[in-house]
């Protein structure tokens, strides 16, 4: 088994969403949309983990995701873009190269997403951790 992580949207179709780079084909729920998916990234995992414990002080598999939150993932992503040998000392499961593509579809995803849920206030977005 392994670490994987990612934000999913509740209570909603891929029809009423943006138009977002999904990182599967079909979703795995039905009524939950996965936006963005990391796996084996256990420094960024960390990072979002760590926010999360300051706001409820607790550790639970799923974390409800604010606007704010939102962003302050995004900007992780984008300080790993800007910095690949940071992204390569956290990350010894993939390669920069490999993922750099993918980092941008989510970074675009998030600033989608944000906008969205702005919007949307009462939808429910999450940021899940499984290992």
């Amino acid at each position: 088994m392994g670490l994987d992580n990612g934000i999913i949207v509740k209570g909603v179709t891929r029809a009423q969403l943006p138009r977002f780079y999904y990182p599967f084909d079909e979703d795995f729920s039905e009524g939950e949309v996965e936006i963005c998916y990391w796996r084996k990234w256990w420094t960024f995992r960390n990072l979002i983990i760590d926010r999360f414990r300051w706001f409820n002080g607790e550790e639970v598999l799923e974390y409800r995701l604010s606007v704010d939150d939102v962003r302050y993932i995004r900007q992780l992503l984008i300080g790993y873009l800007h910095h690949p040998k940071q992204f390569e000392s956290d990350n010894n499961f993939r390669e920069f190269k490999e993922v750099k593509g993918l980092m941008r579809k989510h970074i675009r995803n998030l600033q989608l997403l944000a906008r969205w849920m702005r919007h949307n206030p009462d939808k429910e977005v999450y940021f899940y951790d499984s290992y």
